[in-house]
C-alpha cells in the first residue's frame, strides 16, 4: 500500500470525524443549533464550515486541525524561553511537536489541536500579564480565552488553573484579573442557558462512563505515550512519569521553587482535578479533552535537566526522541478500514443502484457522509437513545434527509458497522 495515498491524514473518517464532516455542511444557524443540543460549543465547526466554502468537503478538512497543530510551536517556544536555556527551549518545542497525542489529533478533524493551541496561548498571555504588568497581555488573554470558551468547555478548567495560581501565589493586579474574568463570563453569558441544558443531558444517558481505577492511569498513558497502542507507548509514559518525580525531588532539594515551575504544575493539575471532582457526581472526565496536558508535562519534565549531568540528559532526550518519532511514523502509516471502503464494497456488490440503507445511530454519521445522500437512509429505532451525536441525526431527520425505522418495499443494505453489512431483499 502506498503510504502517500493511504495514511493517517488521508484515511477515511471515523465516527466523530464524520460527525464533523456532516455538521459543517449545514448552515451557520443550524451548526449553532446542533452543537447547542450536543455537548460541544460551535467555534471549531464554524472554522471548518468556513474552510469547506473555499476547498470543498473531504478528508482535507483535517487541515484545519493540522493548522493549529503547526501553530502550536509558537506559544510553546515563548513559554519554554522561561527556562533561560536555548537547548531546553528547542527540546521543549520538539517534544511537543513529536508527542504522539498531539501528532495524532493534529491529523484528525476534531477540536483537540485547537484547544491545545488556545490553552498554550492563554497560559502564555496570563504569565506575561502577571510578570510584565502590561495591559496588552490582559487584552490578548481576554480575546483568546473568549474564543476558547466557545471552542471547548474544558477551556474553563484551563482558565481556572490560571486563576487559582494567581489567587494562591500573587493576588496583585486584582482589578485586571477581575475585569478579564468578568469579561470572559459575559461573553459566554448568551450561551449559558444552552450550557445548562447540556449539563442536564449529561446527568442522564451519556457516553462518558464513570471513573474507575484505570481512569487516570489511562489519561497519563495516552496523553504521554499516544492514543494508539504501540510498543513504545508504556516506555514513553514511564519515562515522563520518572522525569516528573525527578523534577519534584530536585525542587524539594533546592528548597526554592520558581513561580514559573509552580505555574506549570497548576496548568497540569487543576484542569484534571476539576473534572475529576465533578465526575464524582456526573461523568465528565475524558482524557482526550486533556490532550493539552502534554505541554506542562514536557515543561515540568525538562525543568530538572538543568540540575542533572549532561550525559543523562543526552541519553533521555535521545530515547524519547527515538520512541516518539517511531510512534509518529507508525501513526502516519496507519490507515484502518473505514466506512469509506465499506460503502465502496457495498456499491460494487450491488446489482443496481436501486437500494436503500439501514444503519444504527453510532454509525449514522459515517454512513451518511460516505453515501452523500445517494440512497434513502434509515436509522434503526433499536438503541436510539440520547447521547452525543443524536442532535445531528435529529437535524437530518428534520430536514427530511434521513428516516427512522426499517425500509419498506425496497431492497436494502443493513450496515451494523465497518466490515459488518448484509443485504436484505424486499418481500
Amino acid at each position: 500500500m502506498n503510504i502517500l495515498a493511504a495514511n493517517y491524514l488521508t484515511r477515511g473518517f471515523w465516527g466523530d470525524e464524520a460527525w464533523t464532516g456532516l455538521i459543517t455542511q449545514l448552515s451557520i444557524p443550524e451548526i449553532i443549533q446542533v452543537t447547542g443540543r450536543d455537548f460541544h460549543p460551535p467555534v471549531y465547526y464554524l472554522l471548518v464550515h468556513l474552510f469547506i466554502q473555499f476547498f470543498g468537503t473531504s478528508e482535507a478538512i483535517r487541515l484545519v486541525s493540522f493548522l493549529f497543530y503547526a501553530l502550536l510551536g509558537i506559544p510553546v517556544y515563548f513559554l519554554a524561553k522561561e527556562f533561560k536555556n536555548k537547548w531546553l527551549t528547542i527540546i521543549s518545542v520538539l517534544f511537543v511537536y513529536l508527542s504522539p497525542i498531539m501528532f495524532t489529533f493534529g491529523l484528525e478533524a476534531r477540536t483537540y489541536s485547537l484547544l491545545a493551541f488556545l490553552s498554550a496561548c492563554t497560559t502564555l498571555f496570563f504569565w506575561k500579564a502577571m510578570t510584565q504588568k502590561q495591559p496588552k497581555w490582559w487584552l490578548w488573554y481576554f480575546l483568546f480565552a473568549a474564543v476558547g470558551v466557545y471552542s471547548h468547555y474544558y477551556m474553563w478548567f484551563i482558565l481556572a488553573s490560571h486563576g487559582f495560581f494567581w489567587l494562591i501565589t500573587d493576588r496583585q493586579q486584582f482589578w485586571h484579573v477581575f475585569k478579564v474574568y468578568l469579561g470572559i463570563f459575559l461573553v459566554q453569558l448568551p450561551w449559558i442557558p444552552t450550557l445548562l441544558a447540556q449539563v442536564s443531558s449529561v446527568v442522564g444517558d451519556y457516553w462518558i462512563g464513570q471513573m474507575n481505577q484505570r481512569t487516570h492511569y489511562e489519561f497519563f498513558l495516552r496523553v504521554t505515550g499516544g492514543d494508539i497502542v504501540t510498543d513504545q507507548q508504556k516506555m514513553i509514559a514511564m519515562t515522563f512519569a520518572g522525569l516528573l518525580v525527578l523534577s519534584l525531588v530536585v525542587a524539594i532539594k533546592l528548597r526554592k521553587i520558581s513561580k514559573f515551575y509552580t505555574y506549570l504544575w497548576f496548568w497540569l493539575v487543576i484542569p484534571a482535578l476539576i473534572p475529576t471532582l465533578v465526575s464524582l457526581y456526573t461523568p465528565v472526565f475524558f482524557y482526550r479533552y486533556l490532550t493539552f496536558s502534554i505541554m506542562p508535562i514536557v515543561f515540568i519534565s525538562l525543568w530538572a535537566f538543568r540540575y542533572i549531568k549532561k550525559e543523562f540528559v543526552f541519553a533521555i532526550v535521545a530515547m524519547l526522541f527515538f520512541w516518539m518519532l517511531k510512534t509518529d511514523l507508525f501513526i502516519f502509516n496507519y490507515s484502518p478500514y473505514s466506512m469509506r471502503e465499506e460503502m465502496a464494497k457495498i456499491k460494487a456488490a450491488s446489482k443496481d443502484d436501486n437500494y436503500a440503507i439501514q444503519t444504527y445511530l453510532p454509525a449514522f454519521a459515517e454512513v451518511e457522509y460516505y453515501d452523500a445522500l445517494q440512497h434513502q437512509l434509515w436509522v434503526s429505532e433499536e438503541g436510539l437513545v440520547h447521547f452525543s451525536g443524536q442532535s445531528l441525526l435529529d437535524k437530518y431527520v428534520e430536514k427530511g434527509l434521513v428516516k427512522i425505522g426499517t425500509p419498506q418495499g425496497v431492497d436494502y443494505w443493513v450496515i451494523e458497522g465497518k466490515g459488518n453489512s448484509r443485504f436484505v431483499e424486499s418481500k
